[in-house]
């Protein structure tokens, strides 16, 4: 799949993941109360591997209490056989999934701040990540993708 491209922007390569990890009290109160922390089914990450395959697909542990974010690595990152995956994680940018703009019910605060906002996340937040479905390649800077974001 490829996405949409900038022509006003350097050439970028870049690919684009999207990531589950578990909902906790500050990604969903409402749902982290209602006690609809599902345990994983997943198996455990080798961090320290250097092989993309091996991060396990969101479709096969589908569970819709899981917090999504949108991640984007540069492709040389992701396809540099040298970097573990936690290294390659590290070096991704990530967009919270923050539902709807008029769904203020949702609670959720996102690690990187208000919609749009991008960020790396800390080591501690990638360890936390139990599937990933890589999504495609895009060709646009982090500050592009914010701006559609906000739309």
């Amino acid at each position: 799949m490829s996405f949409g491209s900038s022509a006003t922007e350097e050439s970028l390569s870049r690919i684009v993941l999207l990531v589950a990890t578990p909902l906790n009290e500050h990604l969903n109160q409402i749902l982290f109360k209602l006690g609809a922390t599902v345990p994983s089914t997943a198996e455990p990450i080798d961090w320290f591997s250097r092989k993309n395959h091996s991060l396990p697909p969101i479709s096969r542990y589908v569970c819709f209490a899981r917090h999504l974010a949108v991640g984007v690595v540069d492709t040389k990152h992701w396809k540099d056989s040298e970097l573990t995956l936690l290294e390659k994680l590290l070096k991704a940018r990530y967009w919270e999934h923050q539902g709807s703009k008029s769904c203020a019910s949702t609670c959720k605060m996102a690690k990187c701040g208000k919609p749009g906002d991008c960020g790396r996340w800390n080591e501690n937040s990638i360890r936390s990540i139990e599937a990933i479905e890589v999504l495609g390649e895009i060709d646009k800077s982090d500050g592009t993708i914010s701006v559609e974001c906000e739309r």
